[in-house]
């Protein structure tokens, strides 16, 4: 936001000396601003991806690779899992071998191999392999992709790469299509153009006028954010399924409902491929063998993707750490409350300085400057508005949190502390808990106290209390045997990967 805000400045700041608005433009400058916002509204009402059902369970396996499959059943949405998967099935095709030398120790032998027979992704992860090997072995700890950094980059591509082989099998499409891009991009610019010209074609000086200039700042930032968001849409790898994509989802949705009752599957290890085949490769991406997964660090254990299986099966969850949104997350009801009485009174007070105290003011300033003190008053105004509509969003909800208590029974996901900063020597950390509680495949990590974190374990059965809006925790404890019982009890939960992208 505090770069839309500048450019907004920058955008009012014309190189004339004195801003002639022209109100019917500035209308349609508002009018056009909120009709782009309106129709991105309208086309995610109206593209909603409509979900597929399972299809009796079968152990017939699709055409679809490894890496598809997981596309298919996971919202079509690539996840994690589908790069072991895509490892296992190269192993099952004789491409490469897995040897297990000790219990839970692995190595990847390479053969002689065409690549031209690989998809792209295929081919990706074969050169990881023959990059990372040694006289031809690669052990399973040195699979990982990098640092963070390059271990994005990596999956970002293989991503594309899978989605662009679903694409050409007709399973899905581009969610932002083309013309959809080029229509939100386009009609972002014409909203530049409108307001452009609204500010330097018009026939009404408002230099002087803090509150009109407080407007124009305002509606710049609501502009130039659209332009900026269709830019992040165009980057996005969102997938909508077809028809054919929805039939092949549902059919691969039931050989993931035979897998699952198998006991024994989801305790496989990865050389066990030379026996199950692709069967192993298949059930690591639809998110069975999780044994086998968990064997073979891909990129290493990451920290917005975990195994769980809260629920009764596994399934990998997203794992989101809430920062500055939403506003206030994590606080206490009574925190929240105050810290949006200080925004909001504090955006209110400093509008109230200004339009008080900038007469007396601008008799301290020589007259030359006056014109850019004004804008710059505006500036400040039109930030002001903006927090304080924050500020009172936030107390709505911290006054909402007040008498609520949500219980929630789940499985601890993820312990992360992040780094906020500190004084001197001294570094405080905002400590949060990820907890699935089987309800979605995205949850948001919640804030808990020094104390409530060292005392948490991952993979733990936990019942909290939280508020129903910020999520504040009110108490976390460990969850009785008998709230548990919804977990597999064929194999133990997952220890978290240790090792570093």
């Amino acid at each position: 936001m505090p770069a839309l805000l500048v450019g907004a400045l920058d955008l009012a700041l014309l190189t004339s000396t004195r801003i002639r608005l022209s109100p019917p433009l500035l209308v349609l400058a508002i009018a056009a601003a909120v009709g782009w916002y309106l129709a991105l509204a309208l086309i995610l009402l109206v593209r909603r991806a409509p979900r597929a059902h399972a299809a009796p369970a079968t152990s017939e396996l699709g055409a679809e690779p490894p890496a598809v499959a997981n596309l298919l059943v996971n919202h079509f949405a690539v996840t994690p899992a589908a790069e072991p998967a895509t490892l296992l099935d190269l192993a099952a095709r004789h491409v490469i071998d897995i040897d297990e030398l000790e219990p839970g120790s692995y190595i990847c032998r390479l053969r002689t191999s065409d690549d031209a027979t690989l998809t792209p992704y295929e081919a990706r992860v074969l050169a990881l392999l023959r990059h990372r090997a040694v006289d031809g072995v690669v052990p399973a700890g040195a699979l990982t992709t990098g640092t963070d950094a390059s271990a994005s980059r990596w999956r970002r591509a293989f991503n594309a790469d899978v989605i662009k082989d679903a694409q050409q099998r007709g399973l899905c499409r581009d969610y932002w299509s083309k013309a959809i891009l080029s229509l939100l991009s386009m009609w972002g610019l014409a909203n530049l153009v409108i307001l452009y010209a609204a500010v330097s074609a018009g026939t009404v000086d408002v230099s002087n006028d803090v509150p009109i200039m407080a407007v124009l700042f305002a509606v710049g930032a609501v502009v130039l954010g659209s332009v900026a968001l269709a830019g992040r849409l165009a980057r996005s790898h969102r997938q909508l399924p077809t028809s054919a994509g929805l039939q092949a989802a549902s059919r691969w949705l039931g050989v993931q409902a035979y897998l699952q009752g198998d006991e024994v599957f989801p305790t496989l290890s990865p050389a066990s491929v030379t026996m199950w085949s692709r069967y192993l490769a298949h059930g690591a991406a639809l998110g069975v063998a999780t044994a086998a997964v968990q064997a073979l660090p891909m990129g290493a254990e990451d920290d917005r993707w975990a195994w769980s299986s809260w629920g009764g099966r596994w399934r990998q969850v997203r794992i989101d750490y809430p920062t500055w949104w939403p506003l206030g997350w994590g606080r206490s009801p009574a925190s929240a409350l105050f810290l949006g009485l200080v925004v909001a009174g504090g955006a209110v007070g400093v509008l109230y300085a200004l339009a008080r105290w900038q007469p007396a003011v601008f008799t301290l300033i020589p007259v030359r400057y006056w014109l850019w003190a004004r804008r710059a008053a505006a500036g400040v105004a039109a930030v002001c508005v903006l927090v304080g509509i924050g500020g009172i969003w936030l107390l709505v909800r911290a006054v909402l949190d007040l008498w609520s208590r949500v219980p929630v029974t789940g499985l601890v996901l993820r312990l992360r502390k992040h780094a906020t900063g500190g004084g001197g020597n001294s570094t405080d950390y905002r400590y949060y808990t990820g907890v699935d509680d089987g309800s979605a495949p995205r949850v948001r990590a919640w804030v808990v106290s020094a104390e409530q974190y060292a005392h948490l374990k991952e993979y733990q059965p936990v019942t909290a209390t939280v508020t129903g809006n910020l999520r504040h925790v009110r108490s976390i404890i460990r969850a009785p045997v008998a709230a548990s019982a919804g977990q597999p009890t064929s194999v133990a939960a997952p220890q978290p990967d240790q090792s570093v992208h």
